[in-house]
């Protein structure tokens, strides 16, 4: 499980480097980024309900592949099309498809962060506080989708959106050691 967190952050520190570097035609390689992200959540979760066979949350996986699939195959399409549209459509095609995402990882986040803390649970804090900079992630990513949009794009946009991508890689990676560090204890425990 910590594993698609360690990638998170590898993703997320591309897309800050990215930014923060103004690399040209940076809208189809973040929609590419995404594309991995999606696929790696795919095959992570068939991996987790055919592969270790676990039979918990067996559903909820399926339904996480399925979800992620659709998006997949949703960015394949608009990287496609990106030939056929101007820069700006497909800016905003790809924020639409990003942003949808992000609202439903924020409902699982926060759904799943109650539960664990209802549960007395500390990995709960963790997811709840990792929806709230995914909520935070939608709003800088809707900046830069605004200043893509523009003839010249805003530096000091760019540079925040890759200052808060680096900052939530880091974040991202230190939250998938924490919860590798509390599930070894509390397999040590039992």
């Amino acid at each position: 499980m910590t594993w698609l967190g360690e990638f998170k952050s590898v993703i997320f520190l591309a897309l800050g480097i990215i930014a923060v570097f103004r690399i040209p035609n940076m809208m189809p390689f973040l929609t590419f980024l995404f594309i991995v992200l999606f696929g790696m959540i795919v095959l992570f979760r068939l991996g987790e309900v055919y592969l270790l066979k676990k039979k918990e949350n067996k559903s909820g996986n399926l339904i996480a592949a399925a979800v992620n699939l659709t998006f997949v195959i949703w960015s394949v399409y608009e990287m496609m099309q990106y030939s056929n549209e101007s820069s700006r459509q497909f800016a905003d095609n790809v924020f639409i498809i990003i942003s949808t995402w992000i609202a439903l990882l924020v409902i699982w986040g926060i759904i799943e962060g109650i539960k664990l803390l209802v549960q007395k649970n500390i990995v709960g804090n963790l997811i709840l506080s990792e929806a709230i900079l995914s909520t935070l992630l939608w709003f800088f990513f809707y900046r830069v989708t605004l200043t893509i949009q523009e003839d010249e794009p805003s530096e000091r946009v760019l540079i925040n959106f890759g200052i808060f991508c680096i900052s939530l890689a880091v974040i991202s990676f230190l939250h998938s050691r924490v919860v590798k560090y509390l599930v070894k204890k509390q397999e040590v425990a039992s």
